[in-house]
C-alpha cells in the first residue's frame, strides 16, 4: 500500500501507543466514557485515534481532517475493521460541513493548535459546533505571551519541507488568553495541567522528534531539536 509520503511517526501509533495518548485518555476517561459520539479534529490519518476507537468500541468517533490523503489513507488503514468510526473532510477556518458535524458530545483536539498561527477563530469555531466540552493537548504558556516557532527539519542539508507547511509549527499559546477569550462564552476551562512522560524518550538523532531532558520543570522535559515543548492537557466544558 502506498503512503503518500505520510510521516512514518503517524503509522507507527497504529502499533505502538504513545505516553501521551494514554495520559490523555485517562485525563478524559469520566467524559469519555459518558459520551456517545466524538469528533477528533485534525486527526491525520488516525493512528493517535485507533487508541481510542479500540478501547471504545460504544462511541461513535468522527476522524476529521483538512486534507483529503489523509482522509483516503485512513479509510484504507482502518480497512472497515471498526463500526465506531466515520471519516470526513473538515477545515477548522471554514464553514463546509459544520453542519454534519454538530452537537458532538465531546471534541478531541491532540497536538493541532501549536499549528495555527493564533487561536482565537479555531476555538470560536469550535464553540459553534455546540459540544459538550472540548479536550486540547497542545502546547501552552500560563502567560500573557504567545511564541510562533516553526522546525525547517533538514536531511543532508536539504529542507524537508515548505515554510507553508503547518506540520513544522510548534507553536506556544497563552492559557490567560484562552481564558479570556472563553469569558465571552457559555464555555470555560475546568481543568488545565502540564504533561510529562512518565518515562524517558531517548533523543534518536538530530532531526526533528521528540526526546526528553531533565530540566527544573520536570525530569523528562519534552523537547524537539533546540525547542522545548510545554505540553498541556485543557479540558472545556459548557458552563
Amino acid at each position: 500500500m502506498k503512503y503518500y509520503n505520510i510521516n512514518k511517526s503517524e503509522l507507527s501509533q497504529f502499533k505502538k501507543v504513545y505516553q501521551s495518548t494514554i495520559k490523555f485518555d485517562k485525563f478524559l476517561e469520566q467524559k469519555l466514557q459518558n459520551s456517545e459520539k466524538i469528533l477528533d479534529i485534525g486527526s491525520g490519518i488516525g493512528g493517535t485515534l485507533s487508541y481510542y476507537v479500540k478501547k471504545y468500541p460504544k462511541i461513535n468517533f468522527i476522524l476529521s481532517d483538512y486534507r483529503t490523503k489523509n482522509i483516503s489513507v485512513a479509510k484504507l488503514l482502518y480497512k472497515k475493521k471498526y463500526t465506531n468510526i466515520n471519516f470526513i473532510k473538515f477545515d477548522i477556518y471554514k464553514k463546509k460541513n459544520f453542519k454534519k458535524l454538530q452537537n458532538p458530545c465531546g471534541i478531541i483536539s491532540e497536538k493541532n493548535f501549536c499549528t495555527y498561527k493564533n487561536i482565537e477563530r479555531p476555538i470560536q469555531n469550535l464553540l459553534k459546533l455546540n459540544p459538550k466540552w472540548i479536550a486540547i493537548n497542545s502546547l501552552f504558556y500560563e502567560g500573557n505571551m504567545d511564541t510562533l516557532i516553526h522546525v525547517r527539519d533538514r536531511i543532508k542539508n536539504k529542507v524537508q519541507s515548505k515554510d507553508n507547511n503547518p506540520d513544522g509549527d510548534f507553536n506556544i499559546f497563552s492559557l490567560s488568553n484562552l481564558r479570556s477569550i472563553l469569558k465571552k462564552t457559555n464555555y470555560r476551562i475546568v481543568k488545565a495541567i502540564p504533561f510529562y512522560p512518565s518515562k524517558k524518550i531517548i533523543k534518536k538523532n538530530n532531526s526533528q522528534g521528540t526526546y526528553t531532558l531533565k530540566t527544573e520543570f520536570n525530569k523528562n522535559s519534552c523537547f524537539t531539536g533546540p525547542v522545548f515543548l510545554p505540553w498541556f492537557f485543557i479540558l472545556i466544558e459548557k458552563k
